[in-house]
């Protein structure tokens, strides 16, 4: 069971996000590579250029193909991880303090003293953002977090883009992410491959889709978690999102292993309703949500559409396959290592990526690590440079 304790405002004035532990996620179903950057566990989404969805599976349209390989997060963005951002963006911009649509319900703050997490909220449950706060999250990711104004603009997502007319109330706002983007807004195909596709549905090399996001085609069973509930969605009790940490759900993973697929919150796509009218899809039930048998179906006839400035809803932040090394900043000395690993079919080996990104003395600004078949305990070792 996990248990959330409700920090006092004296302890969360002084607690940074790097001090707050990140939510511990289980195991993702056998075969499916993990990898973390930036805090952030990714899976790897793989079955390139797999099939849509077939009139039987989904009437409606023909959904869930992508063309390549990309990674997905396994839980939907939590107000820890955005604290980080929001701390970070009113340095440059102290009078976004006060914007409620910035601190997006989870935060408060004033521009003397900044921003700093609510009392009444859980630093690892889901946080809700306006879309356009999700793109700019998304640029920051993609510039290496950078301390400097310009991280927040562009990158993913041309910011000077979001405008909406007073007059006509249409937007300008760019449809999709920007050629060479690390990290984005998932396309609404991104998000149902992710959540509903499985190379192996019927067997091994059967693919097919489920009919809900945790490899099931029953509804999901509203409930707590540690009382066998399946979804936090329907869920009659208050303010679950509270206490709730994200990936809660332990037994309840896409074939992906992505987490509050149902429940949780209701998530953004970079899907447009209507070219030019500032509306963008979302999929997804949210906590409490009397509607999730509906909304969570493959094929939902409840798509819930929003304004990007204004309405809120989750970020699950899709990115690159394999992350290209950044030479935004330069650190001497200092080595990162991120991993995934999965099971081969012989042996009691690992295979192993290593991506390490090394300054030394000499400010070489890229450095990789080559796919090695090794033992777990040695693959610190085992870290070739690639550039």
């Amino acid at each position: 069971m996990r248990t959330h304790l409700v920090m006092t405002l004296a302890s969360i004035v002084l607690t940074s996000p790097a001090t707050l532990a990140q939510p511990f996620l289980a195991p993702p179903p056998s075969g499916v590579q993990v990898t973390t950057s930036n805090g952030i566990e990714f899976s790897t989404i793989g079955a390139p250029g797999n099939r849509a969805t077939t009139p039987q599976e989904a009437p409606t349209r023909p959904i869930g193909s992508v063309a390549n390989e990309y990674r997905i997060a396994r839980t939907e963005l939590t107000a820890n991880q955005y604290l980080e951002f929001a701390q970070a963006y009113v340095r440059w911009n102290p009078q976004q303090s006060l914007d409620t649509n910035f601190l997006g319900g989870a935060l408060f703050g004033t521009p003397s003293f900044g921003v700093v997490m609510s009392p009444v909220q859980n630093p690892n449950g889901a946080v809700a953002i306006t879309w356009r706060w999700a793109a700019r999250y998304c640029n920051w990711l993609h510039n290496d977090k950078a301390d400097a104004p310009w991280a927040f603009e562009s990158g993913a997502y041309d910011t000077s883009t979001f405008i909406t007319d007073p007059t006509t109330g249409v937007s300008s706002d760019q449809a999709t992410r920007s050629p060479g983007a690390r990290y984005w807004i998932p396309s609404r195909d991104e998000w149902v491959k992710a959540n509903y596709f499985d190379p192996d549905k019927a067997g091994p090399g059967v693919e097919g889709y489920w009919r809900y996001p945790l490899r099931s085609d029953q509804l999901p069973i509203s409930g707590l978690p540690f009382l066998s509930g399946q979804t936090s969605a329907g869920l009659n009790v208050p303010s679950p999102q509270v206490w709730i940490d994200v990936g809660a759900y332990e037994r309840s993973q896409s074939p992906w292993g992505l987490f509050d697929g149902s429940g949780g919150l209701t998530e953004w796509t970079e899907a447009i309703e209507f070219q030019g009218n500032g509306v963008r899809y979302m999929r997804g039930s949210r906590y409490g949500s009397p509607l999730w048998g509906a909304r969570d179906l493959l094929d939902s006839g409840q798509e819930v559409s929003a304004f990007t400035n204004g309405s809120v809803a989750g970020l699950r932040i899709a990115g690159s396959s394999i992350p290209a090394p950044s030479c935004g900043l330069l650190f001497a000395g200092l080595v990162f290592f991120r991993r995934y690993r999965r099971r081969i079919s012989h042996g009691k080996g690992y295979e192993l990526r290593a991506e390490c990104h090394s300054y030394d003395d000499h400010l070489h600004p890229c450095v990789g690590a080559e796919l090695v078949h090794i033992h777990e305990s040695n693959w610190r070792n085992h870290c070739h440079r690639l550039c």
